[in-house]
């Protein structure tokens, strides 16, 4: 895919693979979908990338431990983010309860 002319960026997907030309970025939605799971969007389109494709990026930390999270809010008096242990001050109530199904955010304050 070179364009996605109205691209909204709703959920998350992984790169796994990447030949110079393209990515080959495997959707959640199944095997059903795409090419068995799988979408090639153009690669260097600058700015967003394709469909967004570059829009919230998250690289893992190799040679890490493993994450273990600690449960619950702590300190925090505002949205916790169990994925690195950490207080989002600056989400409010609805972004929280918004992202809680796929992030397991949890709103804090009172």
């Amino acid at each position: 895919v070179s364009a996605c002319p109205a691209a909204r960026s709703d959920h998350a997907a992984i790169a796994v693979g990447y030949d110079g030309q393209s990515y080959k970025i495997k959707n959640s939605w199944g095997t059903r979908w795409g090419d068995g799971g799988y979408i090639y969007l153009r690669a260097n389109a600058g700015g967003r990338g394709t469909c967004n494709v570059a829009e919230y990026v998250f690289f893992p930390k190799l040679g890490a431990s493993p994450y273990q999270p600690k449960p619950g809010c702590g300190n925090c008096n505002a949205c916790y983010y169990p994925g690195d242990n950490s207080c989002l001050s600056d989400f409010n109530k609805a972004d929280c309860e918004y992202y809680s199904a796929m992030h397991g955010t949890k709103w804090c304050a009172n």
